[in-house]
């Protein structure tokens, strides 16, 4: 398969996975996840196609990141019922799409650490509560633990991926954990 035939499935599956989410919504958003972070992985092993040299997918990239968030959002939205954690999904996935807005007018990856993707693990670590602990009532010092559960792992990855170790990160993970794929 050339890498613009490549380009076009990668695109495909990523706009098509995060549709999982309002069927399934623990589970289609590790799809989602998944489908995140093997595009990087399928396109050094084929070529960027559509992408050029790479330097390109980072528009693309965020774009479907915040595709994929959106339909978690949408799933907030549909199955929580709590009004606290509604509210605070509301806040952490428009900062994020606001931060990632802003780094199309001013591409600076700094930006990403000012506007981190708090709203994904907030939506996971709250989805699996709901899921095993489905009485289990939220107050705004629950809320605190929570937020910072979901934020400060976040907040890190966004300072070493975007920030101390720009364009590194990636080659780690490539190099230490799939490169069994690159063999």
């Amino acid at each position: 398969m050339d890498g613009f035939a490549v380009s076009v499935v990668v695109i495909g599956y990523r706009l098509l996975a995060p549709l999982a989410i309002l069927r399934w919504p623990l589970a289609g958003i590790f799809l989602a996840i998944a489908a995140d972070a093997s595009d990087v992985m399928i396109f050094e092993k084929t070529g960027w196609g559509l992408f050029g040299g790479g330097a390109n997918y980072s528009y693309w990239d965020k774009s479907l990141d915040i595709w994929y968030l959106f339909f978690a959002w949408l799933a907030a939205r549909k199955f929580w019922r709590e009004p606290l954690a509604l509210k605070t999904a509301n806040v952490l996935f428009w900062w994020r799409a606001a931060g990632v807005a802003a780094f199309f007018l001013w591409p600076q990856r700094i930006i990403f650490v000012l506007a981190p993707s708090i709203f994904e693990n907030f939506y996971i670590l709250w989805t699996v509560i709901r899921k095993w602990r489905p009485n289990w009532n939220l107050t705004l010092k629950r809320l605190t633990i929570v937020v910072s559960i979901a934020a400060i792992p976040k907040i890190i990855q966004e300072i070493m991926m975007h920030w101390l170790f720009v364009g590194q990160t990636w080659h780690f993970f490539r190099d230490y954990v799939f490169w069994w794929l690159y063999k």
